[in-house]
């Protein structure tokens, strides 16, 4: 019963750690976004 508990708090945190990871991920590739956005304008400028 104890190894089972462990396991559970082992899948629990884990499980944590990845939601994390994953709202990280999702705010980078925002602010990534938006500085694509940024770099398209100041490109924009530019004439060959």
């Amino acid at each position: 019963a104890d190894e089972i508990s462990r396991s559970i708090v082992n899948v629990r945190d884990v499980s944590e750690q990845t939601a994390e990871a994953s709202e990280e991920t999702a705010a980078s590739s925002v602010e990534l976004a938006r500085l694509g956005g940024q770099l398209q304008t100041m490109v924009s400028h530019f004439r060959v």
